[in-house]
């Protein structure tokens, strides 16, 4: 098992203190793992999402900060738990996408793959989420207190606020209100289009072949980008036809004029009538 030498190695319950303060968590996704005032109407309001790569520089800080019972229970939430189980951990590979030459492979090294959608509903499990609570106002009623208001007229304090509430964070406006400037999103001049997609057993082992969890690739002339990665598979899947293989494909590209020899932007990939010939 992947994950065999953290879950065995760390005690979730070895990092707990003697001071335990009062935490605030506002959030919008997967980040409410202590417990949150979640702006989403419930958990399965966001869809099942995609899959999560926890890397060995942050896996034994996650463990740490959980209880023995959910890390016993990570196993649970693998994209595929007889790989995992067989101690692979994937190469992590980066492709040439004109020659199809293998350009870069990450050292082997502890991580464990997630899907998402399951380590949400795990680490969610005992917690007292408070849902459908937008953070509207941020106060601070005293020098060691903390309190957030909500757009439905109700409030919260406590000595501590954590913003997990993605990019439009108001808590990051709230700690960046003397350089309002710092809190302006930027958009990148990349478009990008992502899919899930059902695949028989003999077309998923193709791509398995290359690895057991994702591989990626860039395109030198067009800087182009593409993601291939599992989130499931027979041995955990629910649906009538068991025997296949949940994928996430992902492409994206640069938005610029001058791509493809197009003289404007592409805001959706199209082939050019030379591709097309």
């Amino acid at each position: 098992m992947v994950a065999a030498p953290s879950t065995q190695a760390l005690d979730g319950d070895a990092c707990a203190t003697s001071h335990q303060p009062r935490i605030l968590i506002t959030s919008a996704g997967v980040e409410e793992i202590r417990g949150s005032f979640e702006r989403d109407p419930n958990v399965s309001a966001r869809g099942r999402g995609w899959g999560l790569t926890i890397h060995w520089w942050s896996l034994d800080t996650f463990i740490c900060l959980l209880s023995q019972h959910l890390v016993d229970r990570l196993p649970e939430t693998y994209v595929d738990p007889e790989v995992s189980k067989r101690g692979e951990i994937g190469n992590i590979l980066s492709f040439d996408l004109r020659s199809g030459e293998t350009r870069w492979k990450v050292p082997s090294n502890k991580r464990i793959r997630v899907f998402r959608e399951r380590l949400r509903a795990l680490l969610l499990e005992g917690l007292d989420v408070q849902w459908s609570r937008t953070l509207d106002v941020i106060s601070t009623p005293t020098s060691s207190t903390v309190t957030a208001h909500f757009t439905d007229s109700t409030s919260a304090t406590r000595t501590l606020l954590i913003g997990a509430d993605e990019s439009r964070s108001r808590v990051r406006s709230y700690l960046l209100s003397h350089k309002p400037a710092l809190a302006i999103n930027h958009d990148l001049p990349v478009r990008l289009l992502g899919a899930s997609v059902i695949y028989p057993r003999d077309v998923a082992l193709k791509m398995r072949a290359l690895d057991p969890f994702f591989f990626q690739g860039g395109g030198p002339d067009t800087d182009a980008f593409m993601w291939f990665s599992f989130l499931d598979t027979p041995a955990n899947n629910t649906r009538d036809d068991a025997a296949t293989y949940e994928c996430q494909i992902l492409v994206s590209w640069p938005w610029r004029a001058g791509l493809k020899g197009l003289d404007k932007p592409l805001n959706a990939q199209q082939r050019t009538k030379k591709e097309s010939n």
